[in-house]
């Protein structure tokens, strides 16, 4: 079939659009009964509605909610296309609904903020229309946009799903407890925390402080809490923290220091807090409860001990306070010795006036007395002289309780006790009160004693005549025989002890050191064999033999001063070591090679054995004139092997300090001894 030509205006254009739609103008179709193919698609649905804010998550207990942000607008529908024109013939097929919007998903929640709400559903696009008989299919319509999410609304500050923080913290020097509902902060605590709910309210918590018993509760701070009432409620509007402080207990330690006579001392304290000085008379400190303390008292001088504590210290040791729960109160008392002396000869023993005239004669050597130029004693201190009535003891002379403890006016020690004057003897009471040295100088001090403190029969009629002897000691001797070492007579002038008798204070003092010396306490004798030794190795052996019993240290170091035929006694011995000291702690000698220069006197007397027992006078083996001298074949018994009864055998005296008695023969007086004698010592020095 052919379309007329027929000029229509516009044709041309329609026709265009026909062809563009696909008919093949003028062409045969093949079978005209044919529909076009199916009519016009519906327009698609509008997509997914707005999705809500994003939630937030579950604020941390104490921090603000972050506010949900808001919902993501739905986008549009996109229109339902066209439906494709219908082909001739039969009627386009109905064009397919457009799809339903998808609706907005729901807001997540906010930190602690609220849902978003969804976003609406899009509406669906409508049907198409379907093509009719090839005409164009109508389109769908466009899909209504889903509606915006609504955002989520920002977390309340602080709440953590409906609950509420509570921190108890502990400060201070002190300890103690805090308590509370689900709190238990116990001693060792430092902090303890805990949660509550908050639905029914910001909840209220009341806490309470116990302080231990080292320990005062300093207060509170923190969640409102103020003061130092023991407890406080807390109201938990927010999380809070309150913390409890605790103060450690102070006590006091006082000291106070007494001092009696010229003993100057100090104290202190460990740990350090207390410092007495010589001139200080008390003294403060402040530990924590519960502290323990040492006080240790020293005196500064030789002049003076200490002899004690009292109040919350007892004994003469250090004193310990330990664990100290309330204020302490200690006196250390330190005590002067008494002085010492022994007077120039100046007044014969008949001449004093009695016995009350003789301790007057020492109380004029007293700084301002008649013989008191250039004295050493303290101001105030009271005298007598060891001077003894017939046949009268020193314990009736000074009394029930006499006095104890001397030192000279030098500062060494004398003797402790009246019974001393036995074999107590430390340095030789040989310095005098303007503190000179006489050592060995005449004449001999009268004393009207034996070695052990008992009166003789003659005592210058009562010390008023001057006929007749008396009694008298060596100044530079040591026990025994500072009191009895011959006589003067009445009319003569003579020196005298003069003791202190103010304070009864025990002697100690701190011991010397050096080499060790002692005096043998077993007798030897020449042509002895010890320990398989003869000779001079068998003395030898004795000093180390009683070296070792008595524990001596390096027992087999020790050897006799002794000389032989070819070597002299110093020769055994370097003397540029230290000096020697007896096993009480005196000192022999103010140097090794003064020890042995026998024209100065020792410092004391080497009549001490190794276990410390005393021999005042005995004979001691030498045998030659002096330490720095060689011996010979008589005065050394043949180098001490022979047992012949030679004369001239060289001997020493125990108890004297002086050269002429320690290791020349004695005075003239003394008899020698021959080799066959067997009751003679050894003196025994420490290479």
């Amino acid at each position: 079939m052919r379309i007329a030509s027929l000029r229509v205006p516009g044709l041309a254009v329609f026709l265009s659009v026909l062809a563009i739609g696909g008919l093949a103008c003028g062409g045969p179709r093949p079978h005209a009964e044919e529909p076009d193919a199916g009519g016009g698609r519906g327009g698609s649905g509008g997509s997914a509605a707005g999705r809500g804010g994003g939630g937030g998550s579950i604020s941390t207990a104490g921090t603000t909610g972050t506010a949900g942000t808001t919902g993501i607008a739905g986008t549009t529908g996109g229109a339902g296309s066209s439906g494709a024109a219908g082909t001739t013939g039969a009627g386009g097929t109905t064009g397919t609904a457009g799809t339903t919007g998808t609706a907005g998903t729901t807001g997540s929640a906010g930190r602690g903020g609220t849902t978003g709400t969804a976003g609406t559903t899009g509406v669906a696009g409508t049907t198409g229309t379907a093509g009719r008989g090839g005409t164009t299919g109508t389109a769908g319509t466009t899909g209504v946009a889903g509606t915006t999410g609504v955002a989520g609304t920002t977390g309340t500050a602080g709440t953590s799903g409906g609950q509420v923080a509570l921190v108890v913290n502990k400060a201070g020097t002190g300890t103690g407890t805090v308590s509370g509902s689900m709190i238990n902060c116990g001693s060792s605590c430092n902090t303890a925390a805990a949660t509550y709910a908050t639905s029914g309210g910001p909840p209220m918590v009341t806490l309470t402080a116990t302080a231990d018993a080292s320990s005062t509760f300093g207060g509170w701070s923190g969640g409102g809490c103020t003061g130092t009432s023991s407890t406080c409620t807390v109201t938990l509007s927010s999380a809070t923290t309150v913390t409890a402080t605790f103060t450690i207990k102070t006590v006091r330690i006082v000291l106070t220091k007494t001092t009696r006579g010229n003993a100057p001392g100090t104290v202190a304290s460990n740990p350090a807090g207390i410092s007495c000085d010589a001139t200080c008379t008390t003294a403060t400190m402040t530990v924590n409860y519960g502290s323990s303390v040492t006080l240790a008292a020293t005196p500064t001088s030789g002049f003076g001990a200490f002899i004690g504590w009292s109040g919350d210290c007892s004994g003469a040791g250090s004193c310990s306070l330990s664990t100290v729960m309330a204020d302490r109160s200690v006196t250390a008392t330190f005590q002067a010795y008494n002085i010492a002396f022994v007077t120039p000869a100046t007044v014969a023993p008949g001449a004093l006036g009695g016995l009350t005239g003789a301790d007057a004669y020492c109380q004029s050597f007293l700084p301002g007395g008649s013989n008191g130029a250039g004295s050493m004693l303290p101001a105030g201190t009271s005298y007598k002289a060891f001077l003894l009535a017939a046949n009268g003891t020193a314990a009736a002379r000074f009394g029930a309780t006499p006095p104890r403890g001397w030192v000279r006016v030098d500062g060494r020690p004398f003797m402790d006790e009246l019974v001393d004057s036995v074999d107590g003897v430390k340095y030789p009471l040989r310095v005098t009160a303007a503190g000179v040295d006489i050592e060995s100088a005449a004449p001999l001090a009268a004393t009207n004693s034996d070695y052990y403190g008992n009166g003789g029969t003659s005592d210058c009629n009562a010390y008023s005549m001057t006929t007749g002897s008396v009694g008298s000691g060596l100044p530079s001797g040591g026990s025994g025989a500072w009191l009895s070492s011959g006589g003067i007579a009445c009319n003569s002038p003579a020196r005298y002890y003069c003791l202190g008798v103010d304070f009864v204070t025990p002697l100690s003092y701190v011991p010397a050191t050096g080499r060790l010396a002692f005096l043998s306490g077993a007798t030897w004798r020449p042509g002895m064999t010890i320990g398989g030794m003869t000779g001079i190795g068998s003395a030898d052996a004795l000093c180390q033999m009683e070296a070792t019993n008595a524990s001596l240290p390096n027992p087999t170091s020790f050897y006799a001063a002794m000389a032989t035929t070819t070597a002299t006694a110093a020769s055994r011995f370097s003397t540029t070591g230290t000096p020697w000291v007896r096993v009480d702690g005196v000192q022999l000698a103010s140097s090794a090679a003064a020890f042995f220069d026998v024209s100065m006197s020792a410092m004391a007397s080497l009549n001490l054995s190794a276990t410390r027992s005393s021999y005042q006078t005995y004979w001691v083996w030498t045998g030659a004139t002096s330490p720095g001298a060689t011996g010979t074949a008589t005065t050394t018994c043949s180098d001490w092997i022979s047992t012949s009864t030679a004369t001239g055998v060289l001997n020493g005296v125990s108890g004297y300090t002086d050269g002429v008695r320690w290791y020349q023969p004695p005075p003239s007086s003394y008899s020698n001894p021959t080799c066959t004698f067997t009751a003679g010592h050894v003196y025994c020095l420490q290479r």
